[in-house]
């Protein structure tokens, strides 16, 4: 889903040997000009690096342009809260 809305629609006619790492900033500075939230940015982006990553083992491009870009870093959105011993105690019977 992440590929056929976000990837291809910008760079899916881009031909590899003219992807580069400005050409990723773009990219992802355009995703996030939209509105797409960090987590898909950062989704968006390792899919394509996963793909480039076969290219570069296929030697279709020297280099994988995308591991040049800083994703968007993965923020917990939830705390872990311990629980009260008594609260254990209370589960175990």
């Amino acid at each position: 889903m992440l590929w056929d809305k976000h990837v291809l629609p910008r760079i899916g006619g881009v031909e590899l040997r003219r992807l580069t790492p400005q050409t990723i900033e773009t990219f992802r500075a355009d995703l996030e000009a939209v509105g797409v939230g960090p987590a898909a940015v950062r989704k968006t982006l390792a899919v394509l690096q996963s793909v480039l990553r076969r290219a570069v083992v296929g030697r279709r491009i020297a280099a994988n342009p995308v591991a040049a870009v800083r994703k968007p870093p993965q923020r917990r959105t939830r705390l872990v809260g311990p629980l009260a011993p008594a609260s254990v105690e209370a589960l175990r019977w």
